[in-house]
């Protein structure tokens, strides 16, 4: 399943199928101690654990209300599980920008675009900005650590390649990947 770091390097946060309840879930693995925990309990299926970038909280996508939507919870599993955007597109959470202040995300379920790219604000009304929607398929944004750049996969050549645009403005793209 996918799994990601955490960003002091110290824990893992991956998703499990568990073939006797055949659910999918989150849990944390602490690297020292060599011990898992769950992180997730819902009987719907909780994938793509992305951690903030000061650790404290884990953003995951889960199916519990339809399609997969974003939801949140602090990473000591205190609390709850935070519904943090729902809209009629499954989202996968991809990258947080290192201010804290934007998720990345791409959607799917568009039948004239397929994959799209978008940035959801994560103070105020949260509402997600498109970052990118053409007829091919974009995904897996990540953002430059000045927060200037957003890199992404794409199929428009032909094959999947990697590009970066500016963020938040306009501008033209730019590959990076020299896979022929």
């Amino acid at each position: 399943g996918t799994f990601k770091l955490s960003p002091d390097g110290k824990n893992i946060a991956i998703e499990i199928f568990e073939s006797k309840s055949r659910n999918t879930d989150i849990w944390l693995y602490d690297i020292p101690r060599k011990v898992p925990t769950r992180f997730t309990f819902d009987l719907a299926v909780d994938r793509f654990p992305v951690w903030s970038p000061d650790g404290s909280r884990i953003v995951f996508t889960s199916n519990r209300n339809g399609p997969s939507n974003l939801y949140q919870r602090a990473s000591s599993g205190a609390g709850s599980e935070e519904l943090l955007f729902e809209s009629n597109l499954a989202k996968i959470p991809t990258d947080w920008s290192l201010d804290g202040r934007f998720l990345l995300y791409h959607s799917l379920g568009d039948p004239k675009t397929a994959f799209d790219l978008w940035v959801l604000p994560l103070a105020g009304d949260r509402k997600p900005i498109l970052f990118l929607q053409t007829e091919f398929i974009e995904f897996r944004p990540a953002m430059s650590p000045d927060g200037k750049w957003i890199a992404y996969n794409s199929n428009e050549s032909g094959t999947a390649q990697v590009y970066v645009r500016p963020f938040p403005g306009l501008g033209g793209k730019y590959q990076v990947s020299t896979t022929p």
